[in-house]
């Protein structure tokens, strides 16, 4: 602050000023609004600046922001009301996914020693984005000749709301990761464009995917489901049959399960030294695999074997698992039924030995293989424990029979084999 002292006369005046002492101290005032720059569109970041401030001491900022519904806001004291407010408290903000839709609209805080003001800025346009996925769209179903694929609905952010559409594909190489363009290999397929596409012939041999395409005003984006199983043709024979080999068709991948065997009785005999032995399990069907050449029109007998009997498809056979041993009953038993074996066909496996007196019952044959027919690891053939009648050995095929428990007449049955085809048209 200075002191001006001023002298005239007819001729004329003059000013003198004092020194200056301290300058006069004053609050906050927000002369011009600050100002967002910056587009609003999801990932982006906003800035905000200062704007124009009067006040000594200089004051020092602060910020922060808020997601509207309106892009105008009731400012009070600086403030938008009705508005959310976000974490964030730097000049900087990055549009997130719950900002689509909604205005974005800061404020700066000056603050000195004297008080503390705050002054809000305009809001930015209505936040928006191009479509963008945050997950891709899957594939599922049984990948068979006549079965349906269905894709998924992947999820997506955009602003405005993206409209979406499906074509699927057929690919000659394996898609292991969903990719944004067409991999090398596909072609569309004519007319397929629902979220879900039936099998056919012209499938067999491929990998059939699904792209996903989400469009609105400010772009577009495309993705391709993984696929990584051929699409065949394939026949489940659970009962005796005939197949006819289809037009087209060279060769033709079979797996052929033996029927289980059934458990073994447990002793009946309550007076007997064996009264508390139970009877073995039944072994589980034997399990073979080949590939066959065949000639289209070609007729094919498929036998399946039902409990203990074996099955067959032209040159490819399983025995069927062998009955449980009963428990003797006299007075010169020694040992619990045995275990019946899955006899001979890949990944069959003999009977579990018995090794107790009166109580533990043999365990069937059977082994869990994976299957490149079927595409999954099932367990073919299970044998079926000793001693427990209610249960048989793992598998939907060919399973041994639990055997009798003490004082029961019967063990399980063992289940029917199956004959199961899968091929592609050449």
């Amino acid at each position: 602050m200075t002191v001006a002292t001023t002298k005239s006369n007819v001729v004329g005046s003059t000013s003198v000023w004092s020194p200056s002492t301290v300058a006069t101290n004053h609050r906050p005032v927000n002369t011009t609004a600050p100002v967002i720059t910056g587009t609003g569109r999801y990932t982006t970041s906003l800035s905000l600046s200062n704007g124009t401030w009067q006040g000594f001491p200089n004051p020092t900022y602060a910020y922060a922001w808020y997601r509207c519904a309106t892009n105008s806001p009731t400012i009070v004291g600086g403030v938008p009301t009705g508005c959310a407010k976000l974490a964030t408290v730097e000049a900087t903000y990055t549009v997130t996914v719950a900002d689509l839709g909604y205005y974005l609209v800061g404020n700066v805080t000056a603050t000195n020693s004297i008080s503390t003001a705050k002054a809000a800025a305009a809001s930015v346009a209505q936040s928006q984005s191009g479509p963008v996925f945050m997950s891709t769209a899957q594939v599922s179903g049984e990948f068979s000749t006549g079965k349906t694929l269905t894709a998924d609905t992947p999820s997506v952010v955009s602003y405005p709301t993206a409209s979406q559409s499906r074509q699927w594909y057929r690919c000659s190489d394996p898609i292991v990761s969903a990719q944004m363009s067409i991999p090398p290999g596909c072609e569309a397929i004519a007319s397929a464009t629902s979220d879900t596409y039936v099998l056919s012939s012209n499938d067999e041999g491929f990998y059939i995917t699904a792209a996903t395409r989400e469009q609105n005003a400010l772009g577009s984006v495309e993705s391709w489901a993984v696929a990584t199983q051929l699409a065949y043709g394939r026949a489940t024979f659970t009962s005796s049959g005939s197949w006819t080999v289809p037009a087209g068709v060279y060769s033709v991948d079979v797996l052929v399960v033996g029927g289980g065997g059934s458990g073994g009785h447990g002793n009946t005999a309550v007076n007997d030294y064996c009264y508390n032995a139970s009877g073995g399990g039944g072994g589980g069907g034997g399990v073979a695999s080949a590939t066959l050449s065949v000639t289209p029109g070609q007729s094919i007998a498929a036998s399946v074997g039902t409990q203990n009997g074996s099955s067959g498809f032209s040159t490819i056979g399983a025995l069927g698992g062998s009955n449980g041993a009963n428990t003797r009953q006299n007075y010169g038993c020694a040992y619990d039924g045995a275990g019946g074996n899955g006899f001979t066909g890949t990944n069959a496996v003999a009977g579990g030995a018995v090794t107790c007196m009166r109580g533990c019952g043999g365990i069937g044959g059977g082994v869990a293989t994976f299957s490149e027919i079927t595409g999954q690891r099932i367990a073919y053939g299970g044998g079926g424990p000793g001693g427990t009648p209610d249960r048989r050995g793992d598998g939907a095929y060919g399973a041994g029979g639990g055997g009798g428990k003490p004082y029961s007449t019967t063990g399980a049955s063992g289940l029917p084999g199956v004959i199961i085809l899968r091929w592609r048209t050449q």
